[in-house]
């Protein structure tokens, strides 16, 4: 049989064959990353998902253009408002019809998850095709992104909806259509690598270094002032269309960018607990970042680009020196720094990897080869795949925060006060920093301290608050010791107090590492409580929300299980109150507006508050003889201001 070859076909075959291994590197890295995606669902776990989430809520359910929020620019927070309706989708699917405001911000996760995911597998893909342009070696590429595909962190902050990751691949992109733009000399490649630059610093702050990298490479290698200046002008006008808030809203939007600044560069009293030095950045790429393998590559990468290029090297190495710089200057950040430093790491050490690959090749025997490579991927890649997959199953295993509510709320009994220390929380409330699964708080009432040991276990008694909650209470009060050493003999009394009159009821260890725990669970002596109290009978209370005042005949409208108020409008129920004194804890969820909440008993104003956040409405403690009671929960205006009653519980002493 004779093959007849067509030019056509063999363009097309060829373009197959081409994008064969970067869409291989594309869906192995997302395959990575998809892994365990919906953790913690539906509570949220990173304490920084909450910031994005909520703007986007916003913009779906009210049409809200501005997030109102700039922690961090709107850039990313952008890109998914837009993709947002599939989150209504999936939420329609699984509920059935409901306005998008009876979503919850923990609907919205799953799909930007993996929007993070796909951008971090996109970011592995472009290291291919970096390394490829820069060292002209495909094997370099291919290893390069088999780095950063297998990068514990990498992979890890590749499925948070945060803006970490999407910074870091927009800040590479934009320096490798920078240097397109050196091999091409062409506008076109020069304008996107600007806008690139710009919307990278339209995801986070800290890419202006790489942008401040990109001027001053330009104003090297460039004649005149022109260039570098249209590039930083192109960039600060892409930044400015993606973060209207700083026109709009330019009080706001100054006063939480200071804010930022102070938090990364002044050392204050929060900082403290999270400063970090060079040092401490080096620590995490060598044990989490890149692993010892791929990073003593990466750093014989460099030696070798700078011996075999001089002063051609350095615009290459001015961008992760700029933002090094940025790293010495700061006071307070956190490990998912480092990830814009990941994808030349990665380059680099493709470098090293394939050009040993290729020595060792011409000077070693031919059947010793397949010998030495695989014990050099091993070792080269053995922390990493480790890690990285012990991670991966971490999160689809039960987490042992889950595993502490559940404990919790199965074997305290209600309703009860708990101490909970704010540094690193074992459990958390709704309407904080809902980083921890929730305790239901329509039954427990939990007090926030920073450290445990900051108070004696008589205070605790008094305030009648039998449980404390830690994460590792010796380790905590040690950090205690050290950022508070003026009450240091105080705060040692109190430990030690502590430990001596309570009982640890629960703990559970890290999910790798049995001698540091993850939660602790103390409970004061029932001694030391009846000293300090004495003995009450607690009563527990029903509740069900059944009716709407407007028309008591018809249930409440309830959307995806809650109950929806429209200012101005309230909801009732009825329960009986067999009490002397009784109180009444009302979660409520503000959708638009900012709307005022009372809470009222038998038509008598008991409780009133604004509301801008998740929030519980409590009332004091309330008289009443034993007889049949009706509350009300009223949304007040401004008009158009929607709230949602998440629920309530009423606790009595008999």
């Amino acid at each position: 049989m004779e093959f007849v070859r067509d030019g056509g076909s063999l363009e097309g075959q060829t373009v197959i064959r081409r994008a064969a291994i970067p869409a291989g590197l594309f869906l192995s890295a997302l395959a990575i990353q998809l892994v365990g995606i919906d953790f913690g669902l539906p509570h949220m776990y990173h304490w920084d998902e909450h910031f994005l989430a909520a703007p986007i809520s916003r913009f779906l359910a009210h049409g809200q253009l501005l997030p109102h929020v700039y922690c961090y620019p709107s850039g990313y927070i952008y890109l998914q408002s837009i993709l947002s309706p599939l989150s209504y989708l999936i939420f329609i699917l699984k509920n059935g019809a409901a306005p998008a405001a009876a979503m919850q911000l923990s609907d919205y996760l799953l799909v930007a998850r993996i929007v993070t995911a796909i951008i971090g597998a996109a970011g592995v893909t472009l290291s291919f095709y970096f390394a490829v342009r820069v060292w002209r070696d495909r094997l370099a590429g291919i290893i390069a992104a088999a780095v950063l595909a297998l990068s514990p962190l990498h992979a890890m902050d590749s499925r948070f909806l945060t803006t970490d990751i999407p910074m870091a691949t927009f800040a590479f992109l934009g320096v490798y259509l920078l240097f397109i733009h050196f091999e091409r000399r062409d506008w076109k490649t020069f304008l996107a690598a600007a806008a690139v630059a710009g919307a990278s610093v339209a995801c986070k702050y800290n890419a202006a270094f790489f942008v401040a990298g990109a001027v001053a490479v330009l104003a090297v290698r460039e004649k005149g002032p022109i260039k570098p200046l249209a590039f930083a002008a192109i960039a600060a006008a892409t930044f400015l269309l993606l973060t209207p808030g700083i026109i709009f809203e330019s009080s706001k939007f100054y006063n939480h960018v200071s804010t930022e600044v102070s938090h990364y560069f002044v050392v204050g009293e929060i900082n403290q607990l999270l400063t970090f030095s060079l040092w401490d950045y080096f620590k995490i790429l060598w044990c989490y970042g890149l692993t010892p393998g791929p990073l003593l590559f990466a750093a014989g990468g460099i030696v070798l680009y700078v011996f075999r290029y001089r002063g051609r090297a350095i615009p290459l190495l001015v961008f992760p020196a700029c933002y090094l710089v940025f790293l010495f200057l700061t006071k307070s950040i956190s490990s998912r720094a480092v990830d814009p430093l990941l994808p030349y790491g990665a380059i680099f050490a493709g470098l090293a990897a394939a050009t040993l690959t290729r020595r060792l090749r011409k000077s070693v025997p031919l059947w010793t080869l397949p010998i030495l490579l695989t014990a050099l991927g091993v070792g080269f890649t053995f922390r990493s795949v480790i890690i990285t997959g012990r991670e991966a199953a971490s999160l689809v295993r039960e987490d042992p925060r889950d595993k502490a509510k559940t404990w919790f709320e199965g074997e305290v009994p209600w309703p009860q006060r708990v101490a909970k220390e704010a540094v690193n929380p074992a459990l958390q409330t709704e309407g904080g920093q809902i980083e921890t699964p929730p305790i239901d708080p329509y039954k427990y009432e939990v007090v926030v301290g920073p450290y445990i040991a900051a108070n004696s276990v008589t205070e605790y008694a008094v305030a009648r608050i039998p449980y404390l909650i830690t994460q590792d209470l010796e380790a905590n009060t040690e950090k205690l010791l050290t950022h508070d050493p003026s009450r240091a003999e105080v705060n040692r009394k109190n430990y030690e107090s502590i430990i001596k009159n309570t009982e640890l009821v629960f703990r559970l260890n890290k999910p790798h590492d049995d001698t540091r725990a993850a939660v602790e669970i103390y409970r004061i002596n029932d001694d030391v409580l009846k000293i300090n109290n004495p003995p009450k009978k607690k009563v527990r209370f029903e509740k069900k929300w059944v009716r709407s005042e407007a028309d008591p005949a018809k249930p409440m409208a309830k959307a995806g299980g809650r109950y929806v108020l429209t200012a101005p409008s309230r909801a009732g129920a009825y329960f009986t109150a067999p009490a002397r004194e009784f109180t009444l804890a009302v979660n409520v969820e503000p959708l638009a507006g900012r709307p005022t909440v009372v809470v009222e008993v038998d038509g008598t104003a008991v409780a009133r508050r604004r509301l801008t956040s998740d929030g519980v409405v409590r009332t004091g403690p309330l008289k009443a003889p034993p007889y049949y009671k009706h509350v009300a929960v009223r949304c007040l205006g401004p008009a158009g201001s929607i709230a949602v009653l998440k629920g309530a519980s009423v606790h009595g002493v008999e």
